[in-house]
């Protein structure tokens, strides 16, 4: 069913709002995620973050569109996870955001210091686009099951110090921005 234009406005302005907000206070909301670490809850958000790597998502969409007979979309999906990774490749080098730990909001973990090398920006989440690129291609429960992965996912990105919340709106919005627009191609 086509949504209508209030529809689609009730979705998107409390998300621009949050990214607003977000921009503005960027820089505490990272050091209130930094105060709340947990040994548990790193160790399950570190195990839980491998949900996010493109390997798992490109199999995870092909197993799904190939179970669900939606094998047209396939290519689609494919196509859509390339050109967010190129609009998030080209948007890191262009913006040049350091990452939260780079700039000294937080102090650097070992989580970090393994796992990312400063040339790396921050602007925006590629992680967060990685996992809301393949959202439009899901329905029915799986779709909301993905979307709460997803959101853990993105926050736990924040919560790492790895990335700003307005990075992960970002990421999210432009990864399910253009699946929902390559989707619709014929």
């Amino acid at each position: 069913m086509k949504k209508s234009l209030s529809e689609k406005l009730l979705i998107f302005l409390p998300i621009l709002v949050l990214f607003v907000f977000s921009l503005y206070f960027d820089k505490e909301i990272v050091m209130i995620f930094s105060k709340i670490r947990a040994s548990w809850l790193t160790v399950f958000l570190l195990w839980f973050s491998k949900l996010s790597s493109v390997i798992f998502v490109s199999i995870f969409i092909l197993v799904y569109l190939w179970f669900t007979k939606k094998k047209n979309n396939i290519w689609k999906a494919y196509l859509s996870m390339f050109f967010t990774a190129a609009a998030c490749l080209l948007l890191k080098i262009t913006l040049k955001r350091p990452r939260p730990f780079l700039a000294g909001t937080i102090p650097i973990t070992i989580v970090i210091e393994k796992s990312f090398y400063t040339w790396n920006a921050s602007f925006p989440s590629f992680q967060a686009a990685t996992v809301f690129v393949i959202l439009p291609f899901l329905e029915g429960k799986i779709k909301n099951v993905w979307l709460i992965i997803a959101i853990i996912l993105a926050l736990a990105r924040v919560y790492f110090g790895i990335h700003y919340l307005s990075d992960i709106i970002a990421g999210s919005l432009l990864g399910y921005y253009i699946g929902s627009r390559i989707k619709k191609i014929k």
